[in-house]
């Protein structure tokens, strides 16, 4: 999704632990997805959390999402986004 002037939008969501981060950003996932999104990126602190953001995900309904991990334990690449 795009903002009026053609700018990319994005989401930040930094609650604290237990409040349901996964649950809402699963549901923003899903409604993207409906809308025509063709990717989404979700960035999480822990490779062990990918298991709670398949869960969420199939929660919402979101089975046909397709799911990227990174291989091994590599740092993310450093630089600014294009």
């Amino acid at each position: 999704p795009r903002l009026s002037d053609g700018r990319r939008m994005g989401f930040f969501l930094g609650d604290g632990a237990g409040v349901g981060k996964g649950r809402q950003i699963a549901g923003l996932v899903f409604e993207q997805m409906h809308r025509g999104a063709r990717r989404v990126l979700w960035v999480s602190v822990s490779t062990d959390l990918k298991w709670d953001a398949e869960r969420d995900l199939a929660d919402m309904g979101a089975h046909t999402c397709p799911l990227v991990y990174p291989k091994g334990t590599a740092p993310l690449p450093q630089g600014k986004l294009r």
